[in-house]
């Protein structure tokens, strides 16, 4: 097993510069890059009231005029139900469409539905078609070339699951508490072709150790991400010391991209807030 990678409070930076491609999204969670070099996106929608079915996927294509850049998006499909849980969990916390992922010719989008059930979605079909049906949250989603199956993480119960054309979904891994005894919620996940396991990068469950700070009880830079693999479940920690990461990639080279939601947890949203900005 190799020793995990911690990270120091204060990180050395080595900042690089970005190009905006696309704004105006609605909780964009799922991003997928196609042979032709267009971009799938999913977009959870707003969680607002007035609009109960602003999710959507879009395809952006690239400009032929400009290297690296996109033109505007254009919806695929649309009127998928978004579901704002701030009053459950006291923080703005939107579910919907969740991620999208392609493999074995086939583009499939992760979506949590607490009203009609959690289902993944074949794009090829217009509107897309539920081929998998899930109880809970479904989160991040990936195809695993080798076993030829698409995975994904469950927040709600902390689970690696396996979808797999004609049978029932299936527990990979059950994902064990973490140091201070809260649970280990996965995010994201990723293929890694090296080792055919997956990466998933963790969120530190609430400690529910102070009622006060309920919606953001969470342990400081208790973050991780870990290896999993699928055959027999084990696990291996690559990574510790984050805060809250919510995406993982793996560049041409190998190299893993994390990418950490904040640096520090805000106050929670009470039963009173009206809205207003608080950070």
């Amino acid at each position: 097993m190799s020793a995990a990678i911690h990270i120091p409070t204060h990180p050395r930076a080595t900042l690089r510069p970005s190009t905006l491609i696309a704004e105006g999204l609605l909780n964009p969670r799922g991003i997928c890059l196609q042979a032709d070099g267009s971009l799938l996106l999913a977009e959870a929608g707003s969680g607002l009231p007035e609009q109960p079915f602003s999710g959507r996927i879009s395809r952006l294509r690239p400009d032929p005029t400009s290297p690296g850049a996109y033109l505007p998006g254009e919806t695929l499909t649309q009127g998928f139900r978004t579901m704002n849980m701030q009053a459950r969990m006291l923080r703005d916390e939107i579910m919907g469409l969740s991620d999208i992922a392609c493999g074995d010719g086939r583009c499939l989008a992760s979506q949590t539905d607490y009203v009609e059930g959690s289902r993944l979605l074949d794009l090829q079909f217009n509107p897309p078609e539920p081929v998998f049906h899930s109880r809970g949250n479904l989160n991040a989603l990936c195809f695993h070339p080798s076993r030829r199956s698409w995975l994904a993480v469950k927040p709600d119960s902390n689970q690696l699951v396996e979808f797999v054309d004609g049978q029932q979904e299936r527990v990979l891994a059950q994902l064990p508490e973490l140091e201070q005894s809260q649970e280990a919620v996965p995010v994201t996940l990723v293929y890694e072709p090296d080792t055919d396991a997956v990466l998933i990068s963790l969120f530190s469950g609430e400690l529910h150790g102070d009622p006060l700070r309920k919606g953001i009880d969470f342990a400081d830079r208790a973050g991780q991400v870990i290896r999993v693999w699928p055959a027999d479940g084990r696990i291996e920690v690559v990574v510790q010391g984050l805060q809250l990461p919510t995406g993982l990639a793996l560049d041409r080279s190998g190299n893993l991209l994390v990418l950490e939601l904040c640096d520090s947890v805000q106050q929670p949203l009470t039963p009173d807030w009206q809205g207003e900005a608080r950070h």
